[in-house]
């Protein structure tokens, strides 16, 4: 029997440090996958090159909105460099960028917010 390799400490540890000290404006689910699918790219997306992708679920009448964030299990440096880079489209999502119905944009808000991510996580480490 086939088992998923287990996820580093350090890999949680990230998504508890990155919640706590870059709140982000909706709450922020993180999980791991074997592979993506997808459910979770963008058209024409290529699934094998990517590593993690970040949605915006918007707020229902029964529950708030939220970033859900699926990260590729692999080695740990390799998962949390994918971490920082989704965790970065939550700091940087705007109802604009919403409206653009564009998850992978990397534009300047997203640069500043990426900036950000790692020069916090590299001040923990």
């Amino acid at each position: 029997m086939l088992t998923a390799p287990r996820v580093s400490p350090v890999f949680y540890q990230a998504i508890r440090c990155l919640r706590k000290k870059l709140p982000a404006a909706y709450p922020v689910r993180v999980r791991t996958v074997e592979k993506l699918t997808g459910r979770g790219l963008q058209d024409g997306e290529n699934v094998g090159a990517t590593l993690g992708s970040c949605r915006f679920s918007p707020a229902t009448s029964k529950k708030t909105g939220y970033f859900s964030i699926s990260i590729v299990r692999g080695p740990e440096t390799v998962m949390i460099d994918a971490l920082l880079e989704e965790f970065s489209h939550c700091l940087a999502w705007s109802h604009r960028h919403d409206a653009e119905d564009n998850p992978n944009w990397h534009g300047p808000e997203w640069g500043v917010a990426y900036a950000e991510v790692v020069r916090m996580w590299r001040g923990v480490k």
